[in-house]
């Protein structure tokens, strides 16, 4: 499994976890039930706050061009002849 791949599962579920316990805090306050961590991510709260949360980080720039990959351009490396991806 690559690295970016873990990253993402880890904050996708660190997300589920801080989302649950605010959802339930607001449960409790107006006499509701709270939820279990796999509950609350078939919520569609879970499922809009998270796709907000991409949208943002993927949105595009004036030029049309993806955040993401404008932040991180592959170069070539003239001694090394290949092409790596760094941050600008």
């Amino acid at each position: 499994m690559g690295k970016a791949f873990l990253l993402f599962l880890i904050s996708f579920w660190l997300h589920g976890v801080g989302g649950r316990w605010e959802y339930n805090d607001e449960q409790l306050q107006h006499g509701g039930t709270t939820v279990t961590l796999l509950e609350y991510m078939g919520t569609s709260r879970f499922w809009f706050e998270s796709l907000q949360n991409w949208q943002s980080e993927l949105h595009c720039d004036d030029d049309g061009e993806h955040a993401i990959t404008e932040r991180f351009k592959p170069v070539r490396s003239h001694r090394l002849g290949s092409a790596a991806a760094v941050e600008l």
